[in-house]
This record gives C-alpha cells, structure tokens and sequence, in this order.
C-alpha cells in the first residue's frame, strides 16, 4: 500500500464556533464605502487554488487573508500581530477541529474594523489563535495572517472569478442576474453559519449518491467524504493511503480514489480525486454538523461562482480550468516554504514506504532540483504543480541534508 500526500490546508477546514448568534451592541456588517457604488471589484492572488485576499485590520499594514466559506468567524493566527494592532480580548474559546489532538484556546477580541479595497467591516468579532504551530504561511509559501468566513459572505452577493482572478462585493438589494449558458445554480442552506449544496455523485460501482456537502473554499482539495455518514458511501477499489494535512486538532489522515461523476447536468465533472476518512473523530457531537462531505477549491476554482446567502443560492459557471484532469501528488512528500517569501524548500512530511522514502528522503531535506528544473526559481504553487505533473515511472531529485548535496530518484508506479 502506497503512501500519498495531499496538497492541502486542512486545519482551516475544522472551525466549528459561531459568535454571530451573541447579542450585538452594535451592528457587526460589512458594507461599501462609496454610497454612490453598488459593486466593487477586488483582485486576489490565488495559491494552491486557494484565494487570498489583501486586508486591512485596525488601520494595520496589507495583510493576507485566505477567504474561507467553510469558517464561522474571522480568525488571526499571530498572536503578536494580535497584540501590535491593540486587539481588546474578551473571553477565550475552546475551538475543535478535525484531527487527533485536543481543543485549542483562541482569544475572542470585539470591537475591530476590518478593510477590503472598499468594503468596510465595522464592530467586527476576530478569534486570535495563539497557538505559533497553527501556520499556514509555510504552506502556500507566502505570509498568511488569517482567515475571513460567513460575516463577509452573509453581507454581499459575491461573485468569484478564478479565470481573471477577481472579486465582486455586490449590494444584495441592488443586484441583478444575468443569465448565461451552461451556468447551474442550486439551493444553498446554511446551517451555523456554514454554506452546503445537496447534489449527486456516481461512485466508481456506477451507484448514485445524493448528499450533503458543506461549500469549502478554503481547503485546497477537490472532494471529501465522511465515510460513516451514509451507509452508501462505497471507497473505491483501488485506494491509496493518505496524508491529508494538518488540522487545527492535530494530523488528519484518510485514503484517497476516484469517482465516475461528480455534479449535475452542465456542471458536471468526471474522473474526480475524492478522499475519505472519519475526521470526526474525537470532536464532541454538539459541534459536529450533518454532512456527507465537503466540496473544496480543486473542484470550485473549476467554475466562477456567485454566493448568494440572502436568498440561498449559489450559482456555478463553468470556466478555462473546468476541463482539466485532477491530479495527485504520489511521491509521498509535503514540501512547505519554511520561510514565506523565501524559495527555499524543505520536506514537510513524509510517508513510511512512499516513493520519497524508499528513494532516501526525510523530514526536513531541502529540495534544490526536481527533474533538473532549480526550485529556487519556483514559487511553491510551481513545485506543488511540479510534483502533480506526469513525470514517467522516475524523478530525479537534488537535494542538501546537514550541509551535503545528495541525489535520488523516484520510482513512481501507477496509483489511481
């Protein structure tokens, strides 16, 4: 049995806190700053298809922020970003996540204005997690400085568009449908703050599945299922075993297959990559929500999408990536910028009897070349594309341990 990794941020997808049901003193929304405009249009920079956004926090430096459908509430993850912008703490709060490990304490800070290039978001509640292992900087291989979910969906129709990499923020009241061919758009509930679709799967056996599946654009793979949620849930002949990520409670294992069909009617895609695993185990039944799955950006970042959370919907239309096929990394090796900013990069996990493994790589190895191609001329998301490209049974690989140059090569059978 083979070992893969997957390219992803998994902790972001385990937050199950809402403060948005507290008692306001306050309004708590977002909102345009031009009265006279009814839209802005924002540009973001997309990382292992997950988007970032620059955000201003507290009269605070551009930021980098990681927009997150599948949170409740704004997060910070630098405690001493936290206490430079002078964040007021009111309370702290237990957070569970998916993974082996225990709650984390996060700091509820009130009363925090919050800036997007013309979006304002007044009296806003932030969650600081003080914890300087939750990072994901090291993942995308930039600075990431926290996370922005429902408040700023619930207060406009959003519109994203991967193929131009833009963002509308539009004013609900004043927006306007335009029909376009081969769009499709599905009811949306929302339950605690987060977005899910009902929608059906055909599974490797040619069976039909309809379930329900929370809308994550902020965990970078394409799709993910709960393997106790539903009887019907079939793992598919040939599977692999899984290092999915990290998530906010610890490592998240799974294993990894194909299915025939994912979507409807225009929408519909084929031969997709889904996990599987238990993630809910550990995590206290009162946090725990009612999904099959989740749908995460490898499979969004194919569409342009429209949020509509006042009037539950969310529209999906098929753009320049939709055709391309999923892919994997099957090396079994993570590699993460231990230095956001920097192109230097180190093996972040590695798996027992994996093509990296058995070819002499280790935690903590410095990755200089990968089939003769210089990663310092790379940005992460090039090495992560480098390492799901088809290479042929073999990679060949440069890398420097303890201050010595070593060589290996890879011998990279078919998986799935």
């Amino acid at each position: 049995m083979k070992w893969l990794t997957f390219i992803t941020i998994f902790a972001i997808f385990g937050l199950n806190i809402s403060l948005n049901g507290q008692t306001q003193k306050n309004p708590k929304r977002f909102y345009i700053e031009n009265p006279a405009k009814t839209a802005v249009r924002v540009p973001f920079k997309l990382y292992n298809n997950l988007i970032v956004l620059s955000v201003f926090v507290n009269g605070s430096d551009s930021l980098n922020f990681i927009l997150d459908s599948g949170i409740s509430n704004t997060i910070i993850t630098d405690m001493n970003l936290a206490t430079s912008l002078n964040m007021q703490f009111a309370k702290e709060i237990k957070m569970y996540g998916f993974g082996s490990g225990d709650a984390l304490i996060a700091k509820h800070s009130v009363e925090n204005t919050v800036i997007i290039q013309g979006v304002i978001g007044e009296h806003q509640d932030i969650l600081v997690i003080p914890d300087p292992d939750i990072d994901f900087s090291k993942l995308i291989g930039v600075k990431v400085h926290g996370l922005l979910g429902y408040n700023l969906f619930r207060d406009f129709i959003i519109e994203i568009n991967y193929d131009n990499r833009m963002i509308t923020f539009n004013a609900p009241k004043h927006y306007t449908y335009k029909t376009k061919k081969n769009s499709l758009t599905l009811p949306l509930t929302l339950i605690d703050t987060k977005p899910f679709i009902t929608t059906k799967v055909m599974q490797e056996d040619s069976s039909i599945l309809e379930g329900r599946f929370l809308i994550d654009t902020g965990a970078s793979f394409a799709l993910w299922f709960d393997l106790f949620s539903d009887t019907k849930i079939v793992l598919p002949k040939r599977t692999e075993i899984l290092y999915m990520g990290t998530g906010f409670s610890g490592a998240v294992y799974g294993k990894v297959g194909r299915i025939k069909e994912f979507g409807l009617s225009s929408i519909k895609l084929k031969n997709v990559i889904a996990s599987y695993s238990d993630t809910s185990a550990g995590m206290p039944t009162e946090f725990m929500d009612k999904r099959n799955g989740s749908i995460g950006a490898d499979i969004l970042s194919r569409y342009n999408l429209i949020f509509d959370y006042r009037n539950n919907k969310l529209t999906f239309r098929p753009n320049s990536k939709f055709r391309e096929p999923f892919s994997i990394n099957n090396t079994g090796m993570e590699i993460c910028c231990p230095t956001p900013g920097e192109n230097l990069y180190n093996i972040s996990n590695i798996c027992e009897n994996s093509p990296a493994h058995k070819a002499g790589l280790r935690t903590g190895d410095q990755i200089i070349l990968i089939n003769s191609q210089e990663l310092s001329k790379l940005s992460l998301s090039e090495v992560h594309a480098l390492l799901l490209r088809k290479q042929g049974r073999k990679m060949s690989i440069l890398f420097k341990r303890q201050g010595k140059f070593n060589t290996a090569t890879l011998a990279l059978n078919s998986c799935i």
